[in-house]
């Protein structure tokens, strides 16, 4: 079982924490006098899967906590009053993404202050009145960003800054007048609220995530695409030479590529701005790439190192893939199902696909093609043939990816169960048998396979080397 994340009562005088594992989900509670613990006491039991934050409100007999209704589908915020063991679920805005698992308690008043992403994937702030029940919009921001808690005259804003985050900024309710309350060569997460009422404080850790290279062959990995910052979303090329991937070298997100052969790197863009990708797609004759954003689907230029964004409305996609040099498609929510749909780069015309289809995962070679329909079912090829997967239940999806690939015989998804890359040999003899050949691990879930080659995310310490620090806000006067 994990344990955390906790809060305190507003006397600090109590705990409520989460107890969680995939099998279970509950809350305790523990009374505190000094360094000693009064036996924890359990308050709910959450569905299992789920993994959200509790926290008390201004009464010690009310908790407001969120929840989901199983591993990967969007929270929801109740209220848990301990007098009647009875939730009550809360007003609070539409659920998108991950939903509504972020919030805060006001320092003063009966109020929640909830982040949660919009349907155009901007982050949305709001204000919920627990007496009444009244939500309030405050203000929304276009930006990889997360999580805010209120100042502690409860009159602002305050959050980390947009990826990757090194600062700590201040907003007014209404989202204006920015001000940066702390700045630092760091990564940091969420901050809280210091009990002398002026500081904040944070965990900062220095993000290291590097690529590596599987060959399937050998069975052997060696360490590529090093050093101290973050390389990340690393594709093979169709032909295999070339490996398209993220880096953090020049302190924001640019597209690099990397020359198998000549063993060079070169930078493409220079962005210099704050995007932040969350895939990455090769054309086939290996002229652009395709990034996907939060809201938007980005076509660079590998020989201009230039961007341009295709002209569709702001909302989530996922699973991007080029089905030709100037067609690429996508799965896009429409009438509350993923549907696939073909975006023409030549003169921006869009074609949506059978309505049987929530994925179809492209490739340079028409036999790598990957289908799933609405019930789950898998096919491959060009005539989209029945496939029978290794795994039950396999979701297309591995948050803005895809998460399965089939390249030649292999067939390779991420198990997010074990943290593992999974690969499948399909069986010429036993054409809907399989086989395990290999399980690698992967600490973030993104990889790249062509021929024997398996590209991986890893971080390049299995320690989180994290430390806490605090604002120190010297008095000038």
């Amino acid at each position: 079982n994990g344990v955390g994340p906790g809060n305190w009562n507003m006397a600090g005088t109590k705990l409520v924490y989460l107890v969680a594992s995939k099998e279970n989900c509950q809350y305790f509670i523990r009374d505190i006098d000094g360094l000693t613990m009064s036996a924890p006491r359990l308050i709910h039991t959450c569905r299992a899967g789920s993994f959200g934050a509790i926290k008390f409100t201004h009464d010690d007999n009310i908790l407001v906590f969120s929840e989901s209704t199983e591993n990967g589908k969007p929270y929801s915020l109740y209220s848990l009053n301990l007098d009647t063991s009875k939730t009550q679920w809360l007003s609070q805005p539409e659920l998108h993404l991950g939903g509504n698992s972020q919030f805060d308690m006001h320092p003063k008043e009966n109020k929640l202050l909830i982040s949660s992403p919009d349907i155009k994937q901007w982050e949305g702030f709001y204000q919920l009145d627990l007496d009444t029940q009244k939500l309030d919009f405050l203000f929304s921001l276009n930006a990889y960003i997360c999580c805010g808690i209120w100042s502690h005259d409860g009159e602002h804003v305050v959050l980390m800054g947009e990826h990757p985050a090194r600062n700590i900024v201040q907003y007014d309710l209404n989202g204006d007048n920015e001000t940066i309350l702390f700045s630092g060569p760091l990564q940091l997460h969420r901050p809280e609220r210091h009990s002398n009422g002026i500081d904040y404080a944070f965990t900062a850790f220095k993000s290291d995530l590097n690529i590596e290279r599987y060959d399937l062959e050998t069975q052997r990995s060696e360490s590529m695409l090093s050093d101290t910052f973050d390389e990340r979303l690393a594709v093979l090329s169709p032909d295999a030479k070339l490996i398209a991937y993220i880096s953090l070298t020049t302190g924001n997100e640019e597209l690099w590529l990397f020359d198998n052969e000549k063993q060079s790197k070169r930078k493409v863009t220079r962005f210099q701005d704050g995007r932040h990708y969350l895939d990455l797609a090769w054309s086939p004759d290996q002229k652009k790439i395709a990034g996907l954003t939060l809201n938007e689907i980005h076509i660079i230029d590998l020989a201009k190192g230039t961007a341009s964004v295709l002209p569709l409305p702001e909302k989530e996609f996922r699973g991007i893939s080029f089905k030709s040099p100037n067609k690429l498609a996508y799965s896009v929510k429409i009438n509350e199902r993923w549907q696939v749909v073909e975006f023409n780069l030549a003169d921006n015309t869009m074609t949506r696909l059978a309505a049987k289809w929530q994925s179809v995962r492209f490739a340079s070679s028409p036999d790598d093609w990957l289908w799933v329909d609405q019930d789950g079912n898998w096919y491959q090829g060009e005539t989209a043939t029945s496939l029978a997967m290794p795994n039950a239940h396999l979701s297309p999806f591995y948050g803005r990816q895809f998460n399965v690939h089939k390249n030649g015989q292999n067939i390779a998804f991420y198990n997010w169960q074990q943290e593992h890359v999974e690969i499948y040999q399909l069986d010429n003899s036993l054409p809907n048998g399989s086989v395990l050949i290999n399980s690698l691990p992967s600490q973030v879930g993104h990889f790249s396979i062509n021929g024997n080659t398996v590209l991986l995310s890893q971080k390049s310490s299995e320690i989180n080397d994290s430390d806490i620090y605090r604002t120190f806000r010297v008095n000038t006067d």
